[in-house]
């Protein structure tokens, strides 16, 4: 009895026992499913995020196996999802052989073989921490291989267990051929400039410390550039060359344009005082504000020794050729001075003939005397900016002009000329006087054609015939031989300037001077 009774017992126990884990089940099994179908669901959404994500990643597990390989890499890669899910052959998207990628040797920890396959193109994330980045040319990625930047970062479980590998890579191929052409240009002007004769300095704009100097500039100054950079001129100068050298540099940022310094001296640390001519401009940055202080200076040292060489030369010539001409003068007056009394003591007449002709023969060495005397005059003084209506009026002050009436449309107009512009328009108005016979008004004005400009001075007189207008510029043309016109086309070509004579004949002459781009501006003072 007592047997049965205690098994009795048992198997109630048992059931009660039953009956708890039964109702627990029921009360707990509802919310167990709903954490379970959560899970699934952020899972789901986890591979969806994967998948879609616009850079390449795939994901290793605890055995190297492949198990997320997202639709990037697929595309990038040529491999199927499907054909690599479950391998350990990831490898395949990137060597022709088996080795470690970063997600392998970052889940070993094998770190010692980053310097053996990867060697200095790792380094640690600098993002995310026990990540590491790797930036290499991969040639059996792809069709031509790419350059990718590779980031690898450990998966852990909620104890901390390294559980897997993420690998995100992005394909630079496009960025790093940028910054490579970036880079041969910048080496490539460096060499330019480096290889620049003349001085180049780069100075920035806040304190004007030299940030960048080339070779040539080595050589002038006599310091290396490392003694240079980051110092300014009250390093190397004294204090009123360093005072002019900021006072300019001042001006040209203030200006915010080309500041054009014709002759400054300076004095050098092996090659004494040098004569420069510096052009300094401002450089901007990408917003507008005013970075660095650029100056390239060309040696002119020896172009001005030589100019004044040349210069003294000239002048001793010139004083040669004075003395000459007057001697010359002195004798051909008194050669004519004793034929002229010959004439008044011979009688025969083929005699007195034979006297007419060396008398013309005497006048026609001082008429080459006179041109030789106005030719070497010219380009002897540098050519300057000179009005047109100003010169004009100089020059017919030498001339009996108060009959002629004059009409001016020229107000402002400057021309880059020789300094005998002078002398060439009193040629020609000179030339009125003579051979205009009836001429009692010149006109001077001018008109714009293109990037030329065409000044025109015209008179009312006979004008010249059509046969002698190619002509009339030869030496050795017209009444007095070898003077007038010819030197005026001379002059005037010093400076690019051209002349014709395009007038109607028996209606006047209209002289055209073309002037070329450049050599012409109108002084808005002067109007």
């Amino acid at each position: 009895m007592r047997s049965d009774e205690g098994s009795n017992i048992e198997s109630q126990r048992e059931k009660i026992i039953g009956l708890g884990k039964l109702s627990i089940r029921k009360s707990y099994y509802p919310q167990l499913q709903q954490q379970q179908e959560a899970l699934k669901q952020s899972e789901a959404q986890l591979r969806s995020i994967l998948h879609a994500a616009p850079m390449m990643q795939f994901v290793i597990d605890h055995n190297h196996r492949v198990i997320s390989w997202n639709k990037a890499m697929e595309t990038y890669s040529g491999i199927s999802a499907d054909e690599i899910l479950g391998t350990d052959e990831q490898w395949r998207a990137f060597y022709r052989e088996k080795r470690p990628v970063l997600a392998d040797i970052l889940f070993d920890q094998t770190f010692h073989l980053l310097t053996v396959w990867y060697r200095e193109k790792f380094s640690r994330s600098r993002f995310v921490a026990d990540g590491y980045e790797v930036t290499e040319f991969f040639p059996n990625f792809g069709n031509l291989g790419k350059w990718l930047h590779a980031t690898a970062v450990p998966i852990k479980d909620a104890q901390g267990t390294v559980i897997g590998v993420i690998e995100t890579l992005e394909d630079i191929t496009e960025r790093r051929s940028a910054e490579e052409a970036l880079k041969e240009s910048e080496k490539f002007l460096n060499s330019v400039v480096e290889n620049i004769p003349d001085m180049i300095f780069v100075k920035e704009v806040r304190d004007l410390r030299f940030v960048k100097f080339n070779k040539a500039g080595e050589d002038l100054i006599g310091y290396k550039r490392d003694e240079l950079l980051g110092k300014t001129d009250y390093d190397f100068f004294s204090k009123a060359e360093a005072d002019y050298f900021t006072q300019t540099d001042r001006n040209t940022i203030i200006k915010g344009e080309i500041v054009d310094i014709p002759e400054e001296k300076i004095l050098t640390r092996m090659k004494g005082e040098r004569i420069l001519h510096t052009k300094k401009i401002l450089i901007s940055d990408e917003m507008g504000n005013p970075a660095f202080l650029m100056g390239i200076s060309e040696d002119i040292t020896e172009n001005r020794r030589m100019e004044v060489a040349l210069q003294m030369a000239r002048k001793k010539m010139n004083l040669l050729n004075t003395i000459t001409f007057q001697d010359i003068e002195t004798a051909t007056f008194t050669i004519t001075g004793y034929h002229e009394l010959l004439k008044s003591l011979v009688t025969d007449e083929k005699t007195k003939k034979f006297l007419e002709e060396e008398i013309s023969a005497i006048q026609r060495i001082i008429d080459s005397l006179n041109f030789a005397r106005n030719y070497q005059e010219m380009g002897i003084n540098p050519p300057r900016w000179q009005n047109i209506h100003q010169i004009f009026l100089l020059a017919i002050s030498h001339l009996d002009f108060l009959k002629i009436k004059r009409n001016f449309d020229v107000a402002g107009l400057e021309v880059y000329a020789d300094s005998l512009l002078e002398k060439v328009i009193f040629h020609m108005m000179q030339n009125t006087l003579r051979y205009g016979i009836y001429a009692n008004e010149v006109n001077v004005r001018y008109m714009n054609e293109t990037d030329e400009l065409v000044l025109f001075i015209e008179d009312n007189g006979v004008g010249i015939p059509d046969e002698e207008k190619n002509i009339i510029f030869d030496r050795g043309y017209g009444k007095n031989k070898g003077l007038g016109l010819f030197l005026v086309r001379e002059v005037l070509s010093i400076t690019g300037m051209s002349i014709r004579e395009t007038g109607e004949p028996g209606k006047g002459v209209r002289f055209e001077i073309t002037v070329p781009k450049g050599m012409y501006r109108f002084n808005e003072a002067l109007k």
